[in-house]
């Protein structure tokens, strides 16, 4: 396409921040299984016991498990919840890039194009052009024709001249 404006890639899914918070949930995780081993090793914890003559120290072993499990893990779950919600977002954003993109080349294609041009154009694959175009169609930006040569046509209805080349397909 000749407008440099609009051959910017979209943004992509920033897959370490979710590699992060894994680690995070992991390490939180693993941390509040060795405090309660060693307290349990320590004899500050005997699980229910009723006869536990203890040193009155379970109050510290909750604290300790609270700062070093509690929070951290809880701002793991967060992390996660967010790059969860950012990939969505980054899907959608990518698949809007590419719907405007390909608004623009069918305006330059007088309102007709074909899988293979914007897989040529945008460099995609076919059935992520397939599938863009398939919902295209759903919204009713576009409809699907059938060429006299036999190639199935989007036809933008907004950008066309003319439709005596293309007939309907059901």
């Amino acid at each position: 396409m000749s407008n440099d404006i609009h051959n910017k890639k979209p943004a992509e899914f920033n897959s370490a921040l979710w590699w992060i918070g894994i680690i995070l949930l992991v390490g939180c995780a693993l941390t509040m299984i060795s405090i309660i081993a060693v307290a349990y090793l320590k004899g500050e914890y005997q699980g229910g016991n009723p006869d536990y003559k203890g040193t009155g120290n379970l109050g510290g072993l909750v604290f300790g498990l609270f700062c070093c499990g509690g929070i951290p893990m809880t701002a793991a779950f967060v992390l996660f919840f967010m790059m969860k919600r950012q990939k969505k977002a980054a899907i959608l954003q990518k698949e809007n890039f590419y719907e405007h993109q390909i608004f623009y080349l069918a305006r330059s294609r007088n309102g007709r194009i074909t899988i293979t041009e914007i897989v040529m154009e945008l460099s995609i694959s076919a059935e992520e052009a397939k599938k863009i175009m398939d919902q295209l169609v759903v919204k009713g930006f576009c409809e699907l024709r059938l060429a006299e040569s036999g190639t199935l046509v989007y036809h933008f209805q907004d950008f066309s001249d003319d439709t005596k080349n293309a007939r309907p397909v059901v």
